[in-house]
């Protein structure tokens, strides 16, 4: 699919604002088992945070599994996910990571948590991810990570 047959780029959307305003397609879905498994990690007396939890351990293997991964960490956010990922290229003080110029304060803070300085790339303005063409002209020797996230 081409980024002009976007629904956000002018192309017909999927669902109709009726089925949108009723929750039809809403992202993530949350069925009531996940409530319940939630609410039964967060009660029991296992390691802070529950990390550890049985529970926890098997959806990590579990989703490991199904995006055939051998190693797979759950995280509680995507800003979580955003400092594991840059704690897991290697990035040091003073290493230059590109993120893009346009997202969430999380994509350049994760940098800056780890010391590293974040270098913005524009972002494609018909389908608002990072431009490549960008990305290229602003890698240098210090750059260790490039963060691709999808903003829309």
């Amino acid at each position: 699919m081409s980024a002009a047959e976007l629904a956000r780029c002018g192309g017909t959307p999927v669902l109709t604002p009726q089925q949108v305003n009723a929750g039809i397609g809403s992202w993530p879905e949350v069925l009531p088992d996940d409530i319940d498994a939630v609410v039964e990690v967060l009660k029991s007396s296992h390691e802070p945070w529950g990390f550890m939890h049985p529970m926890v351990r098997g959806f990590q293997r579990t989703y490991g599994e199904f995006v055939e991964r051998s190693h797979c960490l759950a995280v509680a956010t995507g800003t979580a996910a955003l400092h594991v990922a840059v704690a897991a290229s290697g990035a040091e003080a003073g290493d230059e990571v590109i993120t893009p110029a346009l997202g969430f304060v999380a994509s350049a803070t994760c940098v800056l948590h780890h010391n590293c300085i974040p270098v913005f790339a524009d972002v494609d303005p018909r389908t608002f991810n990072i431009d490549p063409e960008d990305v290229r002209r602003r890698i240098t020797p210090r750059t260790r990570a490039i963060i691709a996230v999808d903003l829309l």
